[in-house]
C-alpha cells in the first residue's frame, strides 16, 4: 500500500474517525447519523487543509514538531467539527466520547506517521 498517497492516507483517517466515533457512541437515530457524518466530513477537511498547509518532513520511524503539531490539527477540526455538528442539530455534546476520539485521532496520526516516509523533492 502507498502511504505517500493523499487518498489512502485520507482513507486510513476516514477509518479511523468512523471506528472511533462509533465504538464511543454508536449513532441511535437519524440527528446522531448526521452528528456523525458531519463530524467525519469536518475531521476530513481538517485532514485535508493540514497535509496542504504543512507538507511531512520527517523520516520513517521519526517525529518532529511539525508531526506534533499536525496530529493536533486533526484532532481539533474533529473536535471542533463535532461541537459544530451538536450546535446544528440541537444535541448535547458527549464530552467523553469527544475526549477519547480526539485522543484516539491524535494518536492514530502519530502512529501512521511513524511509518509513511517523507515525499522527497
Amino acid at each position: 500500500m502507498n502511504l505517500q498517497n493523499p487518498v489512502i492516507k485520507g482513507a486510513i483517517i476516514l477509518l479511523l474517525t468512523s471506528v472511533l466515533s462509533l465504538a464511543t457512541n454508536m449513532p441511535a437515530d437519524n440527528v446522531a447519523w448526521s452528528v456523525f457524518g458531519i463530524t467525519t466530513l469536518g475531521t476530513m477537511i481538517g485532514y485535508f487543509a493540514q497535509s496542504s498547509l504543512f507538507p511531512a518532513t520527517s523520516e520513517t520511524g521519526q517525529l518532529n514538531g511539525k508531526d506534533l503539531l499536525k496530529g493536533l490539527l486533526v484532532a481539533l477540526s474533529n473536535g471542533l467539527s463535532t461541537w459544530a455538528a451538536t450546535g446544528i442539530e440541537g444535541t448535547t455534546l458527549n464530552w467523553k466520547t469527544l475526549l477519547i476520539t480526539t485522543i484516539g485521532l491524535f494518536a492514530g496520526y502519530i502512529l501512521k506517521q511513524l511509518g509513511t516516509t517523507a515525499p522527497k523533492s
